[in-house]
């Protein structure tokens, strides 16, 4: 801001051109210096300002424009501010000794004048000259765009008088802003575009006097706004997959689009980028299991650039899970409580690790041998059901399970004497071991005879059996088959009961 600047700004270099070559001193005028009053206008004119200075600054042709022939001349100069010499630039050149030119004011002349104008400038008549209106046009303002309209509010005042009028207008700028209250103390300014505008506000009094302000507005560009770069979602894959296609977007909100980059930012290898430059582009050689970034880069017709980030992540292949083969079923008759099973295991992407047998149902708990085996044995059977389990483990972890039923029958019963005595004794042994001379001594004519040779429930220590099993008996005939031994053996066991 630049208040008063008529008086203070223009006045002074007019001054300094103006006093040049001015009129002869005081005393080639014939008056004294003491015959006038400081405080009068008519003395001061007189004795000073008439006698050195309007030789040149006076009417139409005055030297710098700045014509001193009459009081009103000298007020509306602008050179002289009533009640303050030290802002009066009249006083400003006379007391430096730089005006007239080469022919100083007296100390006395100087203090005339410096007087005259301290008291008032008052004019003829004794009156006080008009004070200048006080403005301010206020504070200077930056805005940016897309900001296009601005407020000033100013300030005027006239410590002898009242404001008149209110004027503002556009000094420059880089286009014809729209003006809206130019007589008021507030100027709204619109229709701006990016520049430096200078506005100028003026207040008149009632006497006339004016004075003017300045106020600069300056209207920044908009600021660019950053592209937008989506490089999409996230992806997963599956070894041995080891290629993705990557699927991007990008958009400037305020321009275009000048250049889209992918590059990879992080990775287990080094993958290849097919088509680097497009939104969309396929990503091969993801040959390592693991985390990979790419990164989408997008610059807009500004220079500004944005970047997104998506992941590929490669998943280790899908394991698969071994088979285990427990066996077909089997079945067993008591009296044999035991029987060996053998399993099996197949891994299709590894090796087998460990086999574990386990029983699932049964009876009675069995004994179990070779549990952590592909073979079992399960021992201590009793009439019934049982189901074992066979879990394999593969080098990844992976489970796989077979069962397998094992069924365990009764014993048969065993055969009666009546049955044996009809089946074997009889039609095997008689022939030899009856009547009154049997051979060797041991008749089988009846059952009593034929439990002499017997020890009830023990077939081992019973020569009938023993004589059998080793096929010494029947004496000149084809032995007994092996279910013939057995049935003797069960008779016997069981107690060799007459029945």
């Amino acid at each position: 801001m630049q208040h008063n600047k008529v008086f203070l700004l223009l006045v002074f270099p007019f001054l300094v051109i103006g006093f040049q070559n001015c009129g002869p001193a005081l005393e080639s005028a014939g008056m004294s210096n003491s015959t006038l009053s400081a405080q009068s206008f008519d003395g001061v004119f007189q004795s000073v300002i008439s006698a050195r200075c309007t030789e040149c600054h006076s009417g139409p042709l005055a030297s710098a424009g700045i014509d001193l022939s009459s009081y009103d001349a000298i007020i509306a100069s602008g050179t002289v501010v009533p009640g303050n010499s030290q802002a009066s630039s009249l006083f400003l050149e006379v007391s430096s000794g730089q005006m007239p030119p080469n022919q100083p004011l007296s100390t006395t002349d100087v203090a005339k004048i410096a007087e005259w104008i301290d008291n008032g400038a008052q004019d003829q008549g004794g009156s006080a000259a008009n004070e200048v209106p006080i403005v301010n046009a206020g504070e200077d303002v930056t805005q940016t765009l897309p900001v296009t309209s601005v407020t000033f509010t100013s300030t005027s005042s006239d410590a002898d008088g009242t404001i008149q009028s209110l004027y503002w207008s556009q000094i420059s700028g880089p286009n014809l802003a729209s003006l809206s209250g130019a007589q008021t103390p507030a100027l709204t300014v619109s229709n701006l575009v990016a520049g430096t505008y200078t506005f100028s506000f003026e207040a008149t009094d009632n006497l006339g006097a004016l004075a003017s302000d300045t106020v600069v507005l300056t209207i920044n560009p908009r600021p660019n706004v950053a592209p937008m770069a989506n490089a999409g979602a996230d992806q997963s894959i599956t070894a041995p997959a080891s290629a993705a296609t990557l699927t991007g977007t990008a958009s400037d909100s305020d321009g275009t689009v000048t250049a889209t980059v992918w590059s990879q930012v992080n990775g287990p290898v080094t993958a290849t980028i097919q088509s680097p430059n497009n939104l969309s582009t396929m990503v091969s050689g993801l040959s390592q299991v693991g985390t990979y970034d790419f990164q989408l880069l997008v610059t807009d017709d500004s220079g500004d650039t944005t970047t997104d980030t998506v992941k590929v992540v490669v998943s280790p292949p899908d394991n698969v899970l071994p088979l285990a083969n427990a066996g077909a079923d089997q079945t067993v008759t008591l009296p044999t409580d035991m029987i060996t099973i053998n399993g099996s295991a197949t891994d299709a992407d590894g090796t087998i690790m460990t086999y574990a047998w386990t029983q699932l149902m049964g009876p009675s708990a069995a004994t179990l041998t070779g549990a952590d085996s592909a073979n079992l044995t399960a021992a201590d059977l009793v009439e019934g059901q049982y189901q074992f389990e066979l879990t394999v483990t593969d080098d990844d972890g992976g489970m796989g399970t077979d069962q397998v039923l094992v069924t365990v029958e009764a014993a048969p019963a065993p055969p009666t004497f009546t049955e044996l005595n009809q089946t074997i004794f009889g039609p095997r042994c008689l022939t030899c071991h009856s009547g009154g001379n049997p051979s060797g001594n041991y008749g089988m004519d009846n059952y009593n005879l034929v439990v002499s040779e017997v020890v009830a429930g023990d077939a081992d220590s019973s020569d009938l059996y023993l004589r059998v099993i080793d096929d010494t008996m029947p004496r000149g005939q084809a032995p007994l088959s092996a279910a013939e031994k057995t049935q003797i053996r069960d008779w016997i066991n069981a107690g060799a009961l007459n029945n």
